[in-house]
């Protein structure tokens, strides 16, 4: 997490540390990296990121899988993890704010409501609508 980025926006040092972890995302599949990058203070990011990028930052259903089965080893639901990733990037085409939310809802929301008592019933297709 980096704060007060709109003071250092113009600074030489900061442009360059901006350009490294860009870098550092090009060669992400070579060497680990950081997941996310938080930049706090800023009050507009068009200053800061003046080159437009195509990068498609949506998940597949196959990565919509995969965070589904790690949720799996941790509570056991014995959701259908193939029938509720289809779902979820039907339902929000991968974006990953919107995939996140109904991830968020259905654990902290569904699961434990009167028609789905627990996590096993609220990680159902019946859970998800």
């Amino acid at each position: 997490m980096v704060d007060e980025v709109d003071s250092a926006a113009n600074d030489q040092v900061f442009l360059d540390f901006l350009a490294q972890l860009r870098g550092y995302y090009i060669d992400r599949d070579a060497s680990p990296m950081f997941q996310s990058v938080i930049l706090a203070g800023v009050y507009d990011i068009k200053n800061l990121v003046s080159v437009e990028f195509k990068i498609d930052m949506s998940f597949s259903t196959k990565e919509i899988s995969g965070m589904l089965q790690e949720y799996e080893d941790d509570y056991a639901t014995g959701m259908d993890i193939l029938e509720l990733s289809d779902l979820l990037y039907e339902y929000t085409s991968g974006y990953p704010f919107l995939v996140s939310k109904l991830c968020k809802l259905i654990d902290e929301e569904i699961a434990g409501s009167r028609n789905f008592p627990g996590k096993k019933e609220a990680w159902t297709q019946a859970g998800f609508f």
